[in-house]
């Protein structure tokens, strides 16, 4: 069903992207920020999909930065 990238900024959460679990092309967002020496950046990667579902099946995910 997909999954979901998160980026956060000292903990509040900026931005999120969902790819779906058959999506072949990704995608790419932009999100700039003011960060300060000692500030903590933070990207997650949820098994939440398309669907809203957490359900998680098996499918791979590849992430850069």
């Amino acid at each position: 069903n997909g999954t979901t990238a998160i980026l956060l900024h000292n903990g509040r959460q900026l931005d999120s992207i969902t790819v779906a679990g058959n999506g072949t092309e990704g995608l790419k967002s932009w999100s700039i920020i003011e960060a300060q020496p000692g500030d903590i950046v933070e990207v997650a990667l949820s098994p939440r999909g398309t669907d809203g579902s957490d359900h998680d099946g098996a499918d791979g995910s590849a992430f850069w930065l």
